[in-house]
């Protein structure tokens, strides 16, 4: 059952980032290295 919460949790951010991306134009579209250091600025 921790798996399925993990995978679910996983595919739910998926989507939010794919949303994210799809939201800007595509010259100013962030790549995955800047929403990685993204991530990881909110998390510290």
């Amino acid at each position: 059952m921790q798996n399925i919460k993990m995978l679910v949790r996983s595919i739910a951010q998926h989507a939010l980032y794919l949303r994210e991306i799809s939201y800007y134009p595509s010259t100013m579209r962030p790549d995955k290295a800047h929403c990685a250091s993204g991530t990881t600025t909110v998390t510290r």
